[in-house]
């Protein structure tokens, strides 16, 4: 798994390239935490290059939506794939997360 970093607007962006499983979801949350800060409020999963994410991938997902959501800030995965995007409705998570066709999209808004 590759993660790239950016940050644009106001938002700090993940785009994540490989798998997202157990053995690299670790590497994504050592990330996330190396490089939010206390003034990170607002948050984008790219996922254009993701093409696989397991239930470990998915609680540092729920993680970082759960920190984003209690700093009042703005979370949105972005440019899922069609099967990642099968794992997030079969799991539940499109109903409590806010999914994007692209950073654009939201970056636009």
């Amino acid at each position: 798994m590759e993660i790239e970093l950016s940050e644009e607007k106001d938002f700090m962006i993940f785009k994540i390239t490989g798998r997202l499983d157990t053995t690299t979801s670790d590497q994504l949350e050592r990330e996330i935490k190396d490089h939010m800060t206390d003034k990170t409020k607002n948050v984008i999963l790219d996922f254009e290059n993701l093409n696989y994410i397991s239930s470990a991938g998915l609680r540092v997902v729920l993680m970082l939506a759960k920190t984003i959501n209690e700093k009042k800030g703005k979370f949105f995965l972005t440019a899922l794939t069609p099967d990642v995007y099968q794992v997030f409705e079969i799991s539940g998570f499109l109903n409590i997360l806010k999914v994007k066709s692209s950073t654009k999209e939201v970056l636009d808004t």
